[in-house]
């Protein structure tokens, strides 16, 4: 097998990775391809690829190549708070999906599936408990278990939101356009 150098670089996100770590890791089997994200929790860091193969490790040293889910989905993004890891992505058979999969898992070894329907690019975990989730038609949802999500933007539909944080007690969401809600 082929022999791959992987750095794998754990930053503090608005307060929830306690520590920063960072470790050059050899891994003896193929490597991912399409990374869309890396995200850490205390079972484990998970470095997801975009059709939802995923590699985790409890240690950075020792990893293990898993997947989540059996259907063809094309993963956005992951993101971990409230004892929940969740990833988001969309049916890749369908050309222009409005429906986004989401996928928790309190041990990032089994995921349970649920969905909701927009058309989410992204989903972040925020300071105040909630997760959301953000992305075509500017509308943002939110969630505090990652499963039961409520609107709490209901977009202008001429925009795509790309990220949203918490800053001066203020919420903002950026992509085509930059607003506060």
């Amino acid at each position: 097998m082929k022999k791959t150098k992987v750095i794998a670089s754990l930053v503090a996100v608005l307060g929830y990775v306690e520590s920063v770590k960072s470790a050059l890791v050899d891994v003896k089997t193929e490597p991912l391809k399409e990374v869309i994200g890396i995200v850490s929790g205390p079972d484990g860091t998970i470095v997801l690829s975009e059709w939802g193969h995923f590699w985790i490790t409890k240690d950075l040293n020792s990893w293990t190549k898993s997947k989540i889910g059996d259907q063809a989905i094309h993963f956005n993004d992951i993101t971990y708070g409230n004892g929940v890891y969740l990833a988001i992505g969309v049916d890749a058979n369908i050309k222009h999906p409005t429906e986004t999969h989401i996928f928790t898992s309190e041990d990032g070894e089994i995921w349970d599936q649920g969905s909701v329907p927009y058309r989410l690019e992204g989903v972040k975990h925020l300071d105040d408990g909630f997760y959301y989730g953000f992305g075509d038609q500017g509308g943002i949802l939110k969630s505090l278990n990652g499963k039961e999500w409520e609107v709490a933007y209901s977009g202008n539909g001429d925009s795509q939101l790309l990220d949203v944080i918490i800053a001066e007690g203020y919420y903002i969401a950026v992509g085509k356009v930059c607003f506060s809600f």
